[in-house]
C-alpha cells in the first residue's frame, strides 16, 4: 500500500505513468462494431437454417399415391404396389414397350441452396404387350437430381397406372429431369 507521495511517484514511474498525469483511459475496442457483427452473423445463420428446414420438409413430405389411365393426366388416390411375382403368359412386356417421361408438378427455388422439384411419371404403353388382366410393376430411373439417379416404380393393370408423386433436389430450378424404364415384372 502506498503511504507517502514519494512512494506514489515511484509506483507511477515504475508503471509507466508520468507524474501528475491522470491515469490512462481504457480502450473500448470497438464494442459497438463487435456487437453489430455478432448480430448480423446470428441473423444470417438463422435465415440459412430456415431455408434448409423448409427444403427438408418439402422434400420429405411430398409423396402422394396416384392412379391414372396410361397417357391420361386425370389422377385419383390408390393403394401401393404389391411385390413382383412370376407369371406365364402369351404377353411378355419389355422395357422397350413403355416410354416414360417426367411430368413436373411443381418447382420450389431456394436460391443458392438449390431447388426442390415434385414430379410424377408420364408413361405411354404398347398395349399389345400387356395382358389387361395382369398387374405389372414397372421400374424406372430418373436422372438429373442432385443425389444422382433415383429408382422408382409404378404399376399398370389394363389401362390404369398407379404411381407415387416423387421429389428431388437439384442445383438449379432449370435442371432437366429424364427417365427411362429399367424393368417390367408381372405381379399378379
Amino acid at each position: 500500500m502506498v503511504e507517502t507521495p514519494e512512494q506514489a511517484e515511484f509506483v507511477n514511474r515504475t508503471m509507466g505513468f508520468e507524474p501528475g498525469a491522470p491515469p490512462p483511459k481504457r480502450k473500448r475496442q470497438f464494442l459497438v462494431t463487435k456487437i453489430a457483427a455478432g448480430v448480423a452473423a446470428g441473423i444470417f445463420l438463422f435465415i440459412v437454417g430456415i431455408v434448409v428446414l423448409v427444403a427438408v420438409l418439402v422434400s420429405a413430405g411430398s409423396t402422394a399415391s396416384n392412379t391414372t389411365s396410361a397417357g391420361n393426366p386425370d389422377t385419383t388416390a390408390a393403394a401401393p404396389a404389391a411385390a413382383p411375382a412370376a407369371t406365364t403368359s402369351a404377353f411378355d412386356p419389355q422395357p422397350s414397350d413403355i416410354t416414360v417421361k417426367v411430368k413436373i408438378d411443381s418447382k420450389d427455388n431456394f436460391g443458392d441452396a438449390g431447388s426442390v422439384i415434385t414430379y410424377e411419371p408420364d408413361a405411354t404403353l404398347n398395349s399389345s404387350a400387356f395382358d389387361p388382366n395382369v398387374t405389372y410393376q414397372v421400374t424406372y430411373e430418373v436422372r438429373g437430381g442432385q443425389d444422382g439417379p433415383e429408382i422408382h416404380s409404378f404399376t399398370v393393370t389394363g389401362n390404369q397406372m398407379t404411381y407415387d408423386q416423387e421429389t428431388t433436389q437439384t442445383a438449379s430450378v432449370n435442371q432437366k429431369l429424364t427417365a427411362r424404364v429399367t424393368s417390367v415384372d408381372a405381379t399378379s
